[in-house]
């Protein structure tokens, strides 16, 4: 399980972290072939659900994501994302007292990861280079 925690807050609470995982696999499962709008195509993209990180009221839901670049994507598709997600929490079948409200974030540890990896690369060709 992928542990994020809110700002100013400790690390989150057993019931945080299952009920966030059961929320991910819901998500991804209604996001798999997920309808998007790219002028006046209608697409389906695939976007996947890194993480979730729920509030200590169990109320609120960020929602890191990202997609499977396999066709591209629109360029208004986080947008997109957030318009429905009030169709999405309501096809979510939990069995909560309450629905946590999703916030959308687009998940960018990747594009980092791949920064980092790229200058560790470059550093090893420059000695490389020298000796």
């Amino acid at each position: 399980m992928v542990q994020v925690k809110h700002k100013g807050q400790k690390t989150p609470g057993r019931r945080q972290l299952r009920v966030a995982e059961i929320l991910r696999h819901s998500l991804a499962g209604l996001l798999q072939c997920f309808p998007m709008q790219r002028g006046d195509l209608r697409i389906e993209v695939m976007i996947t659900v890194t993480a979730v990180a729920m509030s200590p009221d169990l109320k609120h839901a960020r929602v890191y994501v990202r997609g499977f670049h396999q066709k591209p994507l629109p360029k208004d598709w986080l947008q997109q994302l957030r318009t429905a997600r009030g169709s999405l929490r309501s096809r979510l079948n939990l069995d909560l007292k309450y629905t946590p409200n999703l916030h959308f974030v687009e998940d960018e540890s990747f594009t980092y990861a791949n920064r980092i990896e790229s200058l560790i690369a470059e550093d090893h060709a420059r000695h490389d280079q020298v000796e």
